[in-house]
């Protein structure tokens, strides 16, 4: 983790990242819809949001508990990282993936899905005139499913982080 020309800190690969390589679980504090809406009007004021939705009912909140993977900064027009909701056992986990092959030192990004209209905005300061995206780019995949995932990963890379401290 270091200092960000996108936005604050940001994340930065430790060592290369292949194309659709586990990168890391976001985690935070389960909160309701109606609670991360609450707290997203504080977070807006202060520039910054650590808000990612888990399903219908609940968002998970990383502000003051919650994995280095929550300053995985926002790049909606060129992200090397992408996000899967992962149900395990019917409990649900953010996971991060690689999109593309990512070198030593590089920042990872992902979009945030924010539409253009209603993201906050910090999230559109990198934007252009490309439209925005919606919640389609999350993936929800099975528990048995990222298990062949990280079956078919390097047996070091499966419980490594691929990020500085």
């Amino acid at each position: 983790m270091r200092f960000s020309l996108i936005h604050g800190y940001g994340m930065y690969a430790r060592e290369a990242i292949s194309a659709t390589e586990y990168v890391y679980e976001y985690t935070g504090a389960m909160v309701s819809q109606d609670e991360a809406e609450r707290r997203g009007l504080i977070y807006d004021t202060r520039d910054t949001s650590y808000l990612f939705d888990l399903n219908e009912d609940a968002v998970l909140d990383a502000l003051r508990c919650g994995s280095k993977s929550k300053f995985i900064n926002h790049d909606g027009e060129v992200p090397n990282c992408t996000a899967k909701v992962v149900s395990v056992c019917g409990v649900h986990h953010i996971t991060i993936w690689a999109l593309r092959n990512i070198a030593v030192g590089e920042e990872l990004v992902f979009d945030y899905g924010y539409k253009r209209s209603v993201g906050p905005d910090w999230s559109q300061r990198r934007a252009a005139s490309k439209d925005s995206k919606d919640s389609s780019c999350y993936e929800v995949i099975t528990g048995g499913e990222i298990f062949e995932m990280l079956l078919s990963q390097a047996p070091t890379h499966m419980f490594m982080s691929h990020i500085h401290d």
